[in-house]
């Protein structure tokens, strides 16, 4: 395995330690469990705007963590 994969995967447990965890529950179901928010919003009896809230603050923690890497990749696409 690459430096870079060690170094994701460490980034990617960071995000999920800082997440509250109702929302890491949430996102992960999202993400990794392939539930709808409809789904996620009736098996932790909340509503699908706390749903919708969850998702979005677990996003926002992930883009703020991965910018450098984004830009890189934005970088390389362009020139390749």
């Amino acid at each position: 395995k690459s430096i870079l994969e060690f170094d994701v995967k460490d980034r990617i447990k960071k995000v999920f330690g800082q997440l509250p965890q109702r929302c890491g529950q949430v996102f992960g179901e999202s993400r990794f469990g392939g539930l709808s928010n409809k789904e996620i919003a009736d098996k932790y009896n909340i509503s699908l705007k706390a749903v919708e809230k969850h998702i979005s603050k677990a996003l926002k923690l992930f883009r703020e963590e991965f910018k450098d890497i984004l830009i890189i990749i934005l970088l390389l696409s362009i020139l390749l």
